[in-house]
């Protein structure tokens, strides 16, 4: 939990406006997904899970990336270009 208390301290004192923007529990939030991110990867016992899980939460975040741009630009009544990415129609935005 220390680490996802760090990494929200570090957002609130590196970008006080844009913690200001969001809900009352976006840090609580960050702490949190910090957190089960680490608990997560300590159940893994090898070098091969740990690479297959990297592989997958990537592919896991360009896919997310995608839907969400794809669904901000998506107007009423138009699904079809969430739907292709979702399908594996359209390639995904490149990982950051």
């Amino acid at each position: 939990m220390d680490v996802g208390k760090e990494v929200a301290a570090y957002i609130e004192r590196m970008y006080p406006k844009a913690v200001e923007a969001t809900s009352s529990t976006f840090l609580l939030a960050v702490r949190n997904c910090v957190h089960n991110e680490i608990v997560a990867t300590m159940g893994l016992s090898s070098i091969g899970e740990i690479e297959q899980r990297l592989a997958r939460r990537k592919q896991e975040r360009r896919q997310l990336r995608s839907v969400w741009k794809a669904a901000r630009t998506v107007k009423p009544g138009e699904h079809g270009k969430v739907d292709d990415i979702l399908a594996g129609r359209v390639p995904l935005e490149p990982d950051l």
